[in-house]
C-alpha cells in the first residue's frame, strides 16, 4: 500500500468491518452517503482491491492495519 489510509477512511473501514451499510456509516460519522462511497472507492484503489470481501480479507490477514477507534473497549 503506497498511500496510508486517512483518519476518515479508517473510520469508514471500521464501520464496514462492523457490517454497517453506507447509509448507516454516513449517519454515524455525520457524512453524506456519497462521501462514504467515494472514500470506500479510494480505500479500494489504495489497497488494490475491488470488494468488501477483499477488504475484510486484507484486514483479517494483517496486510492492512486499521487503528482502533478512540474509546473502543479492549
Amino acid at each position: 500500500m503506497s498511500d496510508p489510509l486517512t483518519p476518515v477512511e479508517q473510520q469508514i473501514v471500521r464501520c464496514a468491518l462492523n457490517n454497517l451499510t453506507e447509509e448507516q456509516t454516513a449517519r454515524c460519522l455525520h457524512l453524506t452517503e456519497r462521501t462514504v462511497r467515494d472514500n470506500l472507492h479510494c480505500v479500494y484503489r489504495k489497497l488494490g482491491i475491488s470488494s468488501h470481501l477483499e477488504l475484510l480479507f486484507s484486514v483479517c490477514s494483517g496486510s492492512v492495519k486499521v487503528a482502533a477507534s478512540e474509546g473502543a473497549a479492549a
